[in-house]
């Protein structure tokens, strides 16, 4: 007859060896280095793409507006103020001002005043609105409003609270000293003319966060781009004091490689740091030189310019 061994019998192991647990330990960290930059890979597709569909949902709305109103918005509003009509300023409110409709942001469009310039107290509830589509979201600080300490005495700000956006208007089609553009007038061709590109706002250096890229702000250094800088020029600066510069007028992002555009037509492209520009030495402050390269081309409108595919 068989026996049912006793407890006592019985060999019971309970937990590991030490040997055992270093094993799995390093296991689990050669997964965990083998996944990581797999994960944070993941992690920037998703973030690139989020940034992609915010630039062609902005792209789609000032192809709405000038649907409606026959050209696209000024660049920047210029305005007599109503507080104060002796004053005379370029600009006021951005081009995303003025496609708040169209952007499904209506409550915020019937709330401003556009009686009065867009950094007036009038506005100040406008200013402190944050809009998800005006982000990138792999541009940290850009979704922080900040109360903004600047005081400026030709506009008057006083404090307020101001909030941001990582994207802008290429100055040379959405310009704020002259008349506003019709799409029939980018005789460069809609696919190769840029529309709108990105701004980093959060590689700032810390006070200048808070002064720039206002969204609605019609100010080349807070809503347009200037292509006198390389694309993410930023990079190739070492020197603070300089490096601020094409972050604050130039396009550029957080991206590995390049930066998002949105182009006349509407369409988005990821283009390239590679893309060929004039000369670039962050060694002396001569910025540029030499002749325009492809990056150049695309931000004018009707230049003549013969872009290729293979440029991009």
């Amino acid at each position: 007859m068989s026996r049912v061994p006793s407890r006592s019998r019985t060999s019971i192991r309970s937990g590991f060896t030490l040997i055992e647990l270093l094993v799995v330990i390093a296991v689990v960290s050669i997964l965990v280095a083998l996944l990581l930059p797999a994960v944070q890979a993941s992690r920037e597709a998703a973030r690139r793409a989020q940034c992609f569909s915010n630039l062609k949902q902005i792209a789609l709305a000032l192809h709405n507006y000038a649907d409606v109103n026959g050209t696209l918005p000024m660049g920047g509003l210029a305005q007599r103020d109503a507080d104060n009509p002796g004053e005379y300023f370029p600009f006021s409110s951005s081009l995303f001002v003025a496609i708040l409709a169209q952007a499904e942001q209506q409550p915020t469009f019937n709330s401003v005043n556009f009686n009065v310039n867009i950094y007036n107290a009038p506005n100040f509830t406008v200013a402190a609105t944050g809009i998800a589509v005006f982000w990138c979201p792999g541009d940290g600080t850009v979704q922080q409003s900040q109360i903004n300490p600047y005081s400026n005495p030709i506009l008057d700000l006083g404090v307020q609270r101001v909030t941001y956006t990582s994207f802008a208007g290429n100055d040379f089609l959405l310009p704020y000293d002259s008349k506003p553009r019709r799409i029939a007038e980018i005789t460069d061709g809609t696919s190769q003319t840029f529309l709108l590109g990105e701004k980093v706002h959060s590689a700032m250096s810390e006070g200048l966060r808070i002064e720039w890229h206002w969204w609605f702000s019609g100010h080349v250094g807070d809503t347009r781009f200037l292509s006198l800088f390389p694309l993410n020029a930023y990079r190739k600066l070492d020197d603070p004091s300089w490096r601020d510069w094409p972050l604050i007028f130039g396009a550029a992002s957080h991206h590995p490689g390049g930066a998002n555009f949105a182009m006349a037509d509407g369409s988005v492209r990821f283009i390239k740091d590679t893309i060929s520009s004039w000369s670039f030495d962050p060694r002396t402050e001569s910025i540029w030189s030499g002749p325009p390269g492809t990056y150049q081309h695309l931000s004018t409108y009707n230049g003549g310019e013969v872009i290729s595919d293979d440029a991009l």
